[in-house]
């Protein structure tokens, strides 16, 4: 049971069809009559008189009707009247209240909002931000700083109505960009830096829902790879010293305390390290860093 309208229940079922007619004697087949009965006959009303769901509201879709309505508290009709059932596909989440118990009821109240159980994380990008493919792998950031794996689901364009703002940060090897953790609402946070408004909207699904909390629109952030190297050496980003010349340096100490420069190619930055190569450079070789 959803709610209660002059103490009469509206009963959620299951079904992607909306509910948009009474159910009564003699109305035309429809989809909606298939789901009624296919929830009469998960709820049991319907033992002994339907097996399988069918289009048609017959004598025993209504004779199943007068059980369920007898088990809800209704008179036992055999009739619906619209706003007594109401078909999701799924199960609900109450998202917000829009009525208060014993005010009065008008036709088109929205007692509340619902949202899907699934907990997802909204993520809008620009055009400035990296590419990103459905399935990809990512990384969400917690706002206490703890991370938790998840993957990109969907993606689409912006809500028509209302704007936000993503800014990407860090490295060619990685990138971040804002979002906002929910149970399937679409509101999304914005953060500070880039203004340009958002070409794209991701849906990211977290590996681990319970991870992420149970709070509503919590700004966090997501990180994906979009560069990745193995195998190679790093030093801090810090230790890199512009050379006279052109290009970068380290400077090495050797296991005598000698100082010398060494001039290195870098590659991918990332966490606040780079990829170095250069002459004599080798796993364990000491390099200084600027404070």
């Amino acid at each position: 049971m959803l709610y209660r309208v002059d103490d009469r229940p509206a009963v959620l079922l299951f079904g992607s069809v909306p509910a948009w007619r009474p159910f009564t004697p003699g109305m035309t087949d429809g989809p909606d009559v298939q789901e009624l009965e296919a929830g009469l006959i998960a709820l049991g009303d319907a033992h002994g008189l339907l097996s399988v769901a069918a289009p048609q509201y017959g004598a025993a879709a209504q004779a199943a009707v007068r059980r369920w309505q007898t088990s809800v508290g209704d008179p036992a009709t055999g009739s619906i009247d619209l706003g007594e059932v109401v078909f999701t596909p799924a199960p609900v989440r109450v998202a917000s209240l829009g009525a208060l118990v014993g005010q009065p009821a008008s036709e088109g109240d929205a007692p509340f909002q619902v949202t899907t159980t699934a907990r997802t994380v909204t993520v809008p990008l620009t055009a400035d931000d990296p590419p990103v493919a459905l399935g990809q792998v990512v990384s969400i950031v917690l706002a206490t700083g703890a991370t938790t794996p998840g993957r990109v689901s969907a993606s689409g364009p912006p809500p028509a109505s209302g704007s936000s703002s993503s800014s990407s940060s860090g490295s060619s090897s990685s990138g971040s960009s804002s979002g906002s953790s929910s149970s399937g609402s679409s509101s999304s946070g914005s953060s500070s830096g880039s203004s340009a408004a958002p070409s794209t909207v991701l849906t990211v699904v977290p590996d681990d829902p319970a991870a992420t909390g149970t709070a509503d629109g919590v700004p966090i952030q997501v990180s994906l790879t979009v560069q990745s190297v193995h195998h190679v050496l790093a030093v801090p980003v810090a230790a890199l010293l512009a050379l006279a010349g052109g290009g970068y340096g380290v400077e090495v100490v050797s296991g005598s305390g000698h100082h010398h420069l060494v001039g290195v190619q870098t590659g991918v930055f990332a966490g606040g390290d780079v990829q170095v190569a250069g002459a004599g450079l080798t796993p364990g070789t000491t390099v200084v860093v600027a404070q």
